[in-house]
């Protein structure tokens, strides 16, 4: 593909995007790494419990990265410094407020997750231990997602990658000083992290000041006179609430059906539990990549149709697009002819091995399945149609639990049921969101091309 101008702007947001989303399992697993070498097993099992509890809700509430993401993308393409501006404030203010929240009900969080979980006494001590801890990292990390969304929809994702990867620089060897140096266990591995966080946090508020200075004297330079700045009303707080509703929700039905998919594995025994999250840590390795075109979805087209500019928008979509279907048929292959080597790289055990391979097709097809849902995905959050893409996962979420309730009693194996699912449940999301691309344009009032 010839690398065109409106390709260069996809890369550009895109590649640095695609580091920041690589590092983010770094924190966990370095955590995991580090009491790893203690010799207690339950400090592994204790670290697991928090971080799944922590991942869950944290992304739960990572609407507040999406909305300020696509609005301010739209508010940066309309010339508007003063919308710019307020995004920013009313999503922190948010996350404030949320993180008072979390906070607050912390041990009704705690103890929730404890009885979902159900693990062992021992287990749920030093759980209790990080958790503790570590839950005073909530506001410096729904912060962070704010600001990254913010940035990111300024077209800078540099700043958030740098962000990101100075956080794990600095949590591997505070964690071991904590840990091994002052000798606190547990409770060292949850002050390494939020110690990172803070110093993220503290980074990422410095180069937003930064980022500001410079946006503010490149709308100053060229004074606003577009004619769609001026009678284009930007989404009022009443409708940025709503955005982040609709984004939340989706967000739940996406967990609902994560956590589904773990809990029939885990009923199936450990042999096929183990199989099937080596399976799925293909499908994340490729949604890595794919979230970091999803960002460059974001913040273009958020930024086009701020600029009420069509044809750029739909030229964007279609270089996306582009992008996104070489990249499909690049992990396709990859799966197709290196999968079973892949597997081997994340278990010894023969009977894991033997069994994820037989199931590895569905894992081989999903990146071309799954392409479009993550690309529309992007672009809908760039135009802040949450509305669509609400009700979009609403229909795949159902259509998975059906199939998933009806194919386990037609089959047999339940876990080929489970996976039938949730290909389909991947392929319903890419399909309808296509198919009402030309509606979404109507709606939001820009020109629908085919070309």
């Amino acid at each position: 593909m010839r690398i065109t101008p409106i390709s260069r702007s996809i890369l550009h947001i895109a590649l640095p995007a695609i580091a920041s989303n690589v590092t983010v399992p770094l924190l966990g697993m370095v955590d995991t790494a580090i009491v790893g070498h203690i010799g207690q097993p339950s400090y592994i099992g204790a670290i697991s419990v928090g971080a799944l509890t922590f991942s869950i809700v944290y992304w739960l509430f990572g609407f507040l990265r999406a909305s300020t993401s696509g609005l301010t993308a739209q508010a940066y393409g309309a010339r508007n410094l003063t919308a710019v501006r307020q995004y920013l404030r009313q999503s922190i203010l948010c996350a404030l407020v949320i993180s008072s929240v979390l906070l607050t009900l912390q041990q009704v969080i705690f103890r929730s997750a404890i009885w979902i979980i159900h693990p062992s006494d021992e287990v749920a001590h030093w759980s209790e231990v990080y958790y503790n801890i570590a839950i005073w990292g909530a506001p410096a990390v729904l912060l962070l997602t704010t600001l990254n969304g913010w940035m990111i929809g300024l077209q800078d994702t540099r700043k958030t990658m740098f962000v990101a990867i100075l956080q794990n620089l600095c949590n591997i060897p505070l964690s071991l000083y904590f840990v091994f140096g002052l000798k606190l266990g547990v409770a060292g591995v949850a002050l390494g992290t939020i110690c990172s966080q803070y110093l993220g946090l503290a980074t990422a508020l410095y180069l937003q000041r930064q980022l500001m200075r410079k946006i503010s004297s490149q709308l100053m330079e060229t004074p606003d006179t577009s004619p769609f700045s001026i009678s284009h009303k930007l989404p009022s707080l009443r409708q940025f609430i709503a955005i982040n509703r609709d984004i939340f929700l989706r967000t739940v039905c996406i967990v609902t059906v994560t956590v589904c998919f773990t809990s029939v594995g885990a009923r199936q025994g450990d042999t096929t539990l183990a199989a099937n999250t080596i399976l799925l840590h293909l499908f994340y390795l490729f949604s890595y990549v794919m979230d970091g075109f999803a960002n460059a979805g974001e913040t273009l087209s958020g930024h086009h149709y701020g600029a009420r500019d069509s044809k750029l928008l739909h030229a964007t979509v279609r270089k996306i697009f582009g992008w996104g279907i070489i990249l499909s048929l690049l992990f396709f292959f990859l799966y197709l002819l290196a999968g079973r080597k892949i597997l081997s790289l994340f278990s010894n055990d023969p009977l894991i091995i033997q069994l994820a391979g037989h199931y590895i097709g569905w894992s081989i097809c999903i990146p071309l399945i799954s392409m479009a849902a993550f690309i529309w995905d992007g672009i809908l959050i760039g135009l802040t149609q949450t509305r669509a893409m609400l009700l979009t996962l609403i229909i795949a979420t159902g259509i998975y639990f059906a199939l998933l309730h009806f194919a386990g009693h037609l089959c047999s194996d339940t876990n080929q049921s489970l996976w039938l699912a949730f290909t389909t449940y991947l392929f319903t999301r890419s399909f309808i969101q296509t198919i009402i691309w030309p509606k979404v344009c109507r709606q939001t009032g820009i020109s629908y091309s085919k070309a």
